[in-house]
């Protein structure tokens, strides 16, 4: 609890106090034996939002977690749309060179210009040859979303995607496109809200899980 008495603060300052008493607060308060094996993940998305009312936007599809592990064991990218999403990948769960973004390649601001595009857009489709096997993190622009879309619907198979764009254009439908279409593990939020907090630490949750993948 933090207060203030005769102008002093007092307030909670132990980090791991701090978050004991936050999953604490959002197990009291919410019901995520739905999500199964997922929970963990579903659990994050909470924090990161600070708000235990998105639960009912969480849409989290397969196994996730499983495929995010194995993909993640057996050296495959992750794949991001911004640098603001690279970031929110810990790097006590992911090798950050593991972690790969092509927003800033020097290719893609003329790319993105001649397609009529974003540069998050182009990030990901500068990463097309890369995509089978991966995990696919989107944390910002839905126009990558979209664009990823585009490319699994000519071919690419990645191993999992963390669907979370932000805003008011696109967001919300470029997560309802996910929905509709995917074959594979998934994780999103419906509606606006999103962001790279979440993506983050959805991937973290999956990555940090305690699972026993079949034939490790």
């Amino acid at each position: 609890m933090s207060v203030v008495t005769a102008g002093a603060y007092a307030y909670e300052r132990d980090p791991e106090a701090i978050t004991a008493q936050s999953f604490a607060i959002i197990r009291t308060e919410t019901d995520l034996t739905r999500f199964g094996a997922a929970a963990p993940v579903a659990e994050r998305i909470v924090h990161a939002a600070g708000d235990t009312g998105i639960l009912g936007d969480i849409i989290v599809s397969g196994p996730v977690i499983e495929a995010t592990q194995r993909a993640l064991a057996a050296g495959r990218p992750i794949i991001v749309d911004t640098e603001m999403t690279r970031f929110a990948i810990s790097a006590r769960f992911v090798p950050p060179e593991q972690v790969r973004c092509h927003i800033n390649d020097p290719e893609t601001p003329a790319e993105a210009k001649a397609a009529g595009t974003t540069r998050s857009a182009i990030a990901i489709r500068r990463a097309a040859a890369d995509l089978d096997g991966a995990v696919v993190v989107i944390g910002n622009a839905p126009t990558a979303l979209f664009e990823l879309l585009e490319l699994i619907r000519q071919g690419a198979r990645p191993a999992a995607v963390y669907g979370f764009p932000v805003g008011f254009v696109g967001a919300a439908e470029s997560k309802a496109a996910l929905a509709a279409m995917a074959t594979f593990p998934f994780a999103t939020v419906k509606g606006r809200r999103g962001g790279s907090a979440m993506a983050g630490a959805a991937v973290n949750a999956a990555a940090n899980a305690t699972v026993q993948l079949e034939g490790a």
